[in-house]
């Protein structure tokens, strides 16, 4: 027995300096991190407290003229069915964002399979978010808010908000809202807002769109007209929809007439289905049978984005696979114009000692595919 103690200490020894256990999704993401550009300096650290059932945490920065400024802006996170959001601020003294307000909404009748919330930091020279929740058995129950974080006053406001549908009801009037995104545009001051509703007493549709900026939420057009029309694929049943539509801001011709998308999980197949649609005729649309993973953003160069299951995948507009990458634990942010040039923001966040912590990475849109070479 003495003659193992030795070796029995040696081992204690080197059991206390043995590093961490191995974190897969920390491995997965830093083959991706590598390919894109750190945007912050350190790391983004907050200082508040925060419920030990809290989870998902994500810093959305405030958009200044520049872009995204890491002096400011929302933490959300979720707490069982509760979102989560915290204004935060700079404390010059910690040079760490410390917490002014907090807002909740309750995520009632979540999809599984689909986010129960959209966040988009809002332009407009200071601290906006907008944010919606969905109900994906009752979507007359799903709403909205625009949130103002004023910094020097340390005060959260809520500037609008309420039900979806009751908001795009009175302005197209007879719909319920089942999906809706935000398309980063080259304006400085503003958004495009896109809702996908159905007839509330019937099985046809509507777009609308909204400009998002500077503390407001205005009516811009219903795409293709407010006359109700038919898409076929979509199962009369489907209350819950990731929905976009390609403002196309460049220009381009070859994405011309502008497309709406929609992704939906097809609870017969047991899958995720996408299609896309041009027009309100009969055969203006098209299945795109190869996009089986859920479908989370539309980037301004058309392609589409999913990042389901810890992957990304990019597709064109057709539904080709252009590229996969490993996310991991990397989420993703939105995009931004910086200097007249989309970028694709992504982030990771960690709690350490208590504190949690982010970075934020950023690729040119235009250059989104090579996170797959």
């Amino acid at each position: 027995m003495k003659r193992l103690l030795p070796l029995f200490l040696t081992l204690l020894a080197c059991l206390s300096c043995s590093p961490p256990p191995f974190d897969l999704t920390l491995s997965q993401s830093a083959v991706t991190i590598k390919k894109l550009t750190k945007d912050n300096t350190g790391f983004i650290t907050t200082s508040f407290s925060y419920g030990s059932d809290e989870s998902g945490f994500i810093f959305y920065p405030q958009v200044l003229a520049a872009g995204f400024d890491y002096s400011a802006g929302f933490v959300a996170s979720l707490s069982g069915l509760s979102l989560q959001i915290r204004s935060v601020a700079l404390d010059p003294s910690s040079y760490q964002l410390t917490s002014y307000g907090q807002f909740s909404a309750s995520i009632y009748n979540p999809d599984p399979r689909a986010p129960g919330s959209a966040l988009w930091p809002a332009k407009g020279g200071s601290s906006y978010l907008f944010g919606t929740v969905f109900d994906a058995l009752s979507p007359d129950a799903s709403g909205f808010s625009l949130l103002f974080g004023d910094v020097s006053g340390k005060t959260l406001t809520t500037l609008d908000g309420g039900s979806l549908t009751i908001r795009l009801d009175s302005d197209v009037p007879g719909v319920s809202v089942l999906g809706s995104s935000v398309q980063a545009l080259p304006a400085p001051g503003a958004d495009a807002l896109h809702w996908l509703a159905r007839q509330t007493s019937g099985s046809d549709f509507v777009e609308a769109t909204y400009l998002l900026g500077s503390g407001v939420v205005s009516f811009l057009t219903a795409q293709r007209g407010t006359v109700p029309w038919s898409l076929p694929f979509l199962p009369p049943d489907v209350t819950r929809v990731m929905y976009y539509f390609d403002e196309d801001s460049a220009g381009d011709s070859a994405r011309l007439p502008n497309r709406s998308y929609a992704s939906w999980y097809d609870t017969s197949s047991g899958a995720w289905k996408c299609a896309t649609w041009w027009g309100t005729a009969a055969g203006d649309w098209k299945s795109l049978p190869d996009v089986t993973s859920r479908i989370d953003a539309l980037l301004t160069n058309g392609d589409l984005l999913s990042t389901e299951s810890e992957m990304g995948r990019i597709y064109d507009r057709d539904g080709n696979l252009l590229a996969s990458f490993p996310m991991g634990s990397l989420v993703y942010l939105g995009e931004q114009y910086v200097g007249g040039v989309a970028r694709t923001y992504f982030e990771q966040g960690y709690i350490t000692n208590g504190l949690v912590q982010f970075n934020i990475y950023w690729i040119e849109t235009d250059a989104i595919t090579t996170l797959g070479g």
